[in-house]
């Protein structure tokens, strides 16, 4: 039989693949098809900063990755909780015990994967292409397992959440800058 730790990694795997690809979805939509028909041209106008504006659009993607990690992380486990009081599924019983193991490695793995998905915006915005970013998102997700396989705890030590948080920070930034000063001559 499987126990709460095996069903938390496959939540934690499941949730997080589906969330990252389809943030960078999202971020295709939002920015980078918008470079490509030039549709942000007309956000540009406004006499707001361009880099406010693309900020902005990046933390909707990176807040609504959170958030949708929460409910998903919510509904899963309390699924997985109701289908083994109801059919006896998983060794064990969900305890506070359980509990305490599980929400520091969700709440680590939730604000990782806030930074994770702003990942394949670097790369869409320098290829200015939709297939480039849903694609990276791709090798982001096998990136992140290869990463917290590496932990006996399955899952982002604090230490690693703020070493990937400041990466992909300096990475989506100098990236925009980069795109952002090419943008400045048309």
């Amino acid at each position: 039989m499987i126990g709460y730790r095996d069903i938390r990694k496959v939540i934690q795997l499941l949730l997080t693949t589906v969330f990252i690809v389809y943030s960078s979805a999202v971020l295709s939509t939002l920015v980078i098809s918008e470079y490509n028909r030039k549709t942000i041209f007309v956000m540009f106008s406004y006499p707001i900063d361009r880099k406010k504006i693309i900020t902005a659009k990046l933390l909707i993607v990176s807040m609504f990755t959170i958030i949708s990690l929460i409910l998903g992380y919510l509904a899963c486990t309390i699924l997985a909780v109701l289908l083994d009081h109801g059919f006896d599924v998983i060794d064990g019983s969900f305890t506070l015990l359980t509990l305490r193991t599980y929400l520091p490695v969700c709440i680590t793995s939730i604000i990782s994967c806030g930074a994770w998905a702003l990942l394949p915006f670097s790369v869409g915005i320098q290829k200015k292409s939709v297939a480039a970013t849903v694609a990276s998102s791709l090798l982001v997700v096998l990136l992140r397992q290869i990463i917290i396989t590496l932990n006996p705890l399955y899952g982002e030590s604090p230490l690693q959440c703020a070493a990937i948080l400041l990466s992909i920070a300096l990475i989506t930034s100098f990236s925009y800058k980069c795109r952002a000063n090419d943008l400045d001559h048309i």
